[in-house]
């Protein structure tokens, strides 16, 4: 390599020289990141010339304004950065988040709940009001950091330069961009989240999540139906009073799923990972019968809760669900069925309900639970 003053040097040399400039990296570390594009954007501007006159700016500016609502309303301080960058919305957990132990596994499983969630609402606003609605990948990567301060003093001089501790070296964030960025080209449709296959063999293997077959992926809990498709058969939404019956536990049951779609293979360089399109997702506040289709952000299945939500004609946007009307039901009564049996079952839970983990997580607890009593 020849410099400014001609004299040759290697790239050993230059970092052996400017590495005193600079802190002793930090890391790298094991993370995740998410990266939500809004779908779209590139025509709208195109349509008017790339001039960014008022008149042009209230359709972006509302899809923008509605992600990030959304957004700030699950945000996890401490958990994560955000950062808006055009039509898009990078999130990257800690790394601390990451690595967790298999006790702390919820703080990493409600940011990925987040990322999900967050995607089905704006997709489905979006796709009510004839929008092009949005994409999502989230991958697994690491992170390194050169620098330990975010934002450095501003002035007026030099303004203000910032170093998002998450961001300053993330090889996550760069798959979800390589990723998103080939779009069609390399299998994603137009729209939907996809997940690293990566994190779901993370989530089986480190936060104790479980995989069963058709790509079904428990969060919380395991499944009570052994046909795993009778969970998606639903594809009406219907509401379910909180008070349909005194023992309602079975309508709350709080596991929480995601059922995948095939791989999908991404090859760059020396780079190379698998992709799974994430068809269906249960979120664990709600019943594990309600579940979102996040190509549409259509919900399906059935929302247990007493807030009645009217259209804009003043009556109730979904059907409710009354005791008498349980037979119409089959996959409701025979969850509910399943769930009362497990319990009588299983009389020695330590807690209400079922237990958030795979059944060899439980049995240990358990065993840890007996040594310290001495039993």
């Amino acid at each position: 390599m020849i410099g400014t003053l001609g004299i040759v040097r290697t790239p050993e040399e230059y970092a052996e020289v400017h590495y005193r400039n600079i802190l002793e990296p930090s890391g790298p570390f094991p993370t995740a990141a998410a990266w939500t594009d809004l779908l779209g954007f590139g025509a709208e501007l195109d349509r008017h010339s790339w001039h960014l006159q008022n008149e042009n700016l209230r359709v972006p500016f509302a899809r923008l304004s509605r992600l990030r609502a959304e957004i700030d309303s699950r945000f996890q301080p401490g958990d994560e950065e955000g950062i808006f960058i055009n039509d898009g919305v990078i999130r990257t957990c800690h790394p601390d988040v990451y690595s967790a132990q298999r006790s702390q596994r919820h703080n990493f499983l409600t940011w990925l709940e987040s990322c999900i969630v967050t995607h089905c609402n704006v997709t489905g606003l979006e796709q009510d009001y004839s929008l092009p609605g949005l994409r999502t990948v989230i991958c697994q990567g690491q992170t390194a950091q050169y620098s330990t301060s975010q934002t450095p003093p501003s002035s007026k001089a030099t303004g203000s330069v910032h170093h998002h501790l998450s961001l300053q070296l993330n090889t996550a964030f760069s798959k979800c961009y390589l990723a998103e960025s080939g779009g069609s080209s390399l299998g994603l449709r137009r729209g939907g989240v996809y997940l690293e296959q990566g994190i779901v063999e993370t989530l089986a293997s480190e936060f104790s999540c479980s995989i069963h077959e058709g790509g079904m992926v428990f969060l919380y809990g395991f499944p009570l139906f052994t046909d795993l498709s009778r969970y998606t058969q639903t594809q009406e939404l219907f509401r379910v009073s909180e008070q349909i019956a005194i023992r309602r536990e079975a309508f709350q049951d709080r596991s929480s799923w995601l059922k995948l779609g095939d791989s999908i293979a991404i090859t760059k360089g020396n780079l190379s990972f698998k992709l799974r399109e994430v068809l269906a997702f249960s979120p664990a506040d709600e019943c594990s019968l309600f579940w979102y289709d996040t190509l549409r952000g259509d919900m399906h299945g059935y929302q247990v809760s007493n807030l009645v939500v009217l259209g804009d004609e003043g009556f109730p946007l979904y059907p409710e669900v009354t005791q008498q009307q349980m037979g119409e039901h089959p996959v409701l009564s025979e969850f509910q069925s399943m769930y009362w049996r497990y319990r009588f079952e299983h009389t020695d839970l330590p807690w209400g309900g079922r237990p958030h983990m795979q059944k060899p997580d439980f049995v240990l607890r358990q065993n840890a639970k007996s040594e310290r009593s001495g039993t």
